[in-house]
């Protein structure tokens, strides 16, 4: 067939296709039918009249419409194409296909719950409920459950997502990866009061127990007046059953009081939290030794049930944990939870670099979304530190331990000003609560507001402080560019955990680290130099009421971690130069763009910051001009460097207590990294 003759037929298909669509007439009678036409030789037809490169863009039909449209009938794309195929609960019972739960042995129960707690990980790790949770089909007609524990168990559980979701969606330090917390108007049991549920669980809780009891009777020869029917008919395993049905519950019940007590929460809350996780750990424990005897049945489970209601949601792979890794998955937060009571719970000892240095240890520890909520929740109590005192009294205590003048920091003029730096302050904390990979995005704003609060604070020191005697006192200023700079430091440092850096850009990115540390140090000094004179006054006038405490000692950990970072970023910039000096890293040839435009991409909103003044490029090309050293001289002095950062490094894990494992091993790493570099420096020398 030629060419001329296909495209001839073609042309006779797609007019024979648009004479039946206008010819097609639809009547009253008929309008409940569906009628389907292949569109295909229309839409090739119009396609035609487009030139390559070339979209349609109506009124209603844009590119964003373009993109976002899906492909009817792709399994992958439209849920709606195997809606046929899946079943609801009372089709399948009617097939014998899934059965009743009067069917259902006790060990089967147990195993429908420890395979739902694996979902429930996964919901918490980003699924959607309805991938996940829901995918249990009881879940959707409990009037099909007739076994009365089954049917509270599940109704719990209901609740305890709902009073999940509560807590999560409440800090806001959630993104669509961590936590997706829509429940497509499935209801969770929102409207049952919390008491209704508790007596569902006591009543579990006292049936159980007695069965409990009445097997230890028996076993122990005792006469019980109350005749109990087992729940299965080997009577080794009763116990067992027993005591794993009733971990499960208890697991339930402490997961709703936990969330109760911060959803709740009027005053300080640390010690009821820690019982009732400690109540949580021990529940877990119960529920690993007893999970062997649960067997699993996944006809009870529809991977595919959001198809069969229809919803607006696109399938989508769904990684389910193992048994084991949801245990520890629950231990981890347990753990995390005692760390964050342990950390909230006296805020006066507390300083803001100490706050700086916890979020970051912890972060590191890549924590699950419930545990960064509930320290953003703990953290920000009743919108006061740690639900004990207001941003402004600790705020406060902090300018004075920075030798800011009281007279000043309470001085009617800084009300204003110490108002807008608690919300900043606060911003700051929930901004840390957010994952690695958000936190970046979220500092740049927050650089502005502090810009402007840096200027505000610049402006209230030139009204209080006329005589500019620095020697005396630090500013306002200064303290807030102290507290926004670690900020910057993080900033830079997520770019490297994000490895959002290139080989030739690193010595840039150190060279500014280097520049930001070196500051905070300063900064340090200048507070040692003023305590100390401070100091020497009260002892010559005999004042011993008026000692303040020293803010170098205060901060000690954060400044000897600063030291040790300054010599390896140090190290590090001239170890680049000295590979660049001997051409052993050649830098790109840039064909869009140059050095210069890369330079202010990386740090375009440090600008927006008055104090650490912004460093230009072409000072960074002054400071790191390296035609008067040999590349020898280079890696001499990186060496050195690296000499500082390994002892700085070993002096603080000999200070620090063998309980705070996470701090020695990060120390280790960077010792690994100074000694590695030190070693290839030696080779090259």
């Amino acid at each position: 067939m030629s060419l001329e003759n296909q495209n001839q037929i073609e042309n006779e298909n797609e007019k024979q296709t648009i004479q039946k669509i206008n010819n097609l007439e639809i009547s009253n009678e008929q309008s409940c039918e569906i009628y389907f036409e292949d569109l295909s030789p229309v839409l090739t037809a119009a396609a035609r009249d487009l030139a390559t490169g070339q979209i349609i863009n109506g009124v209603n039909f844009s590119l964003f419409e373009a993109m976002s449209a899906i492909e009817v009938m792709d399994r992958l794309m439209d849920p709606g194409v195997c809606a046929s195929s899946v079943k609801s609960l009372g089709e399948r019972i009617n097939e014998k296909s899934v059965p009743l739960d009067s069917d259902l042995s006790w060990f089967e129960y147990i195993g429908l719950i420890d395979y739902l707690f694996t979902l429930e990980v996964a919901w918490l790790q980003g699924a959607p409920i309805i991938q996940s949770n829901l995918t249990l089909l009881y879940f959707h007609n409990l009037s099909f459950v007739s076994n009365p524990i089954l049917k509270s168990f599940l109704t719990v559980s209901l609740k305890c997502y709902d009073k999940l979701k509560s807590l999560i969606t409440r800090a806001e330090v959630y993104e669509e990866e961590d936590f997706n917390p829509l429940t497509y108007n499935f209801d969770l049991v929102e409207q049952e009061n919390d008491q209704n549920i508790l007596k569902l669980i006591r009543d579990i809780e006292e049936d159980i127990e007695k069965r409990v009891n009445s097997f230890k009777k028996k076993k122990g020869k005792q006469n019980s007046i109350e005749i109990i029917i087992p729940l299965q008919s080997d009577p080794e395993k009763e116990l067992t059953v027993c005591e794993a049905i009733l971990a499960r519950i208890r697991f339930k019940k402490t997961l709703i009081q936990f969330a109760n007590i911060i959803l709740k929460a009027s005053s300080k809350i640390n010690a009821n939290v820690k019982k009732s996780i400690t109540l949580t750990a021990s529940q877990l424990k119960t529920i690993n030794s007893t999970s062997t005897i649960g067997v699993i049945n996944k006809d009870l489970f529809e991977p595919l049930i959001m198809c069969r209601l229809g919803l607006p949601i696109t399938p989508r792979i769904v990684s389910i944990p193992t048994f084991e890794q949801s245990i520890k998955f629950f231990e981890t937060f347990c753990n995390n939870m005692i760390k964050i009571c342990d950390f909230t719970d006296f805020p006066e000892k507390l300083t803001i670099f100490s706050i700086f240095e916890f979020f970051e240890a912890f972060l590191k520890t890549n924590p699950c979304i419930l545990s960064r909520t509930c320290l953003q929740l703990m953290t920000q109590l009743c919108n006061k530190f740690c639900g004990q005192v207001s941003f402004q009294q600790f705020l406060q205590t902090s300018m004075i331990s920075y030798h800011i003048p009281e007279s000043a920091v309470k001085s009617p003029q800084t009300k204003e000003l110490l108002d807008k730096f608690a919300l900043g302050f606060s911003q700051i904390i929930t901004i840390l609560g957010n994952n690695l990979a958000r936190q970046k995005r979220k500092l740049i704003k927050i650089f502005d507001f502090w810009g402007s609060l840096i200027y505000e604070a610049d402006n209230l020191d030139k009204s209080l402080f006329s005589n500019n005697d620095t020697t005396q006192y630090i500013g306002f200023s200064l303290w807030a560019a102290d507290i926004i700079t670690p900020m910057l430091v993080l900033f830079l440092n997520i770019g490297f955990h994000l490895e959002l850096y290139s080989e030739y850009e690193f010595n840039s990115v150190y060279w500014y680290l280097d520049y930001l540390v070196t500051k905070l140090l300063t900064n340090r000094v200048n507070c040692e130099k003023i305590f100390k004179a401070k100091e020497a006054n009260n002892q010559k006038s005999k004042k011993k009421n008026n000692k303040q405490e020293n803010f170098t000692l205060k901060n000690l950990s954060f400044f000897q971690q600063l030291e040790a970072y300054q010599a390896l970023y140090r190290g590090l910039t001239r170890y680049l130069f000295a590979l660049l000096a001997e051409k052993k890293m050649v830098k790109p040839n840039y064909s869009f763009g140059s050095e210069e435009l890369r330079y202010y991409h990386r740090f375009w909103c440090f600008k927006k910051l008055p104090n650490p003044q912004p460093l230009l490029y072409q000072l960074f090309k002054q400071s790191t001009d390296i035609s008067e050293y040999t590349p020898k001289k280079l890696y001499e002095a990186a060496l050195d460097c690296f000499k500082a950062a390994q002892n700085a490094l070993e002096k603080i894990i000999n200070q620090q207590p063998q309980s705070n494992i996470q701090k020695i091993n990060e120390c280790k790493s960077a010792i690994k990294v100074a000694i590695s570099n030190a070693v290839q420096i030696q080779f090259r020398l």
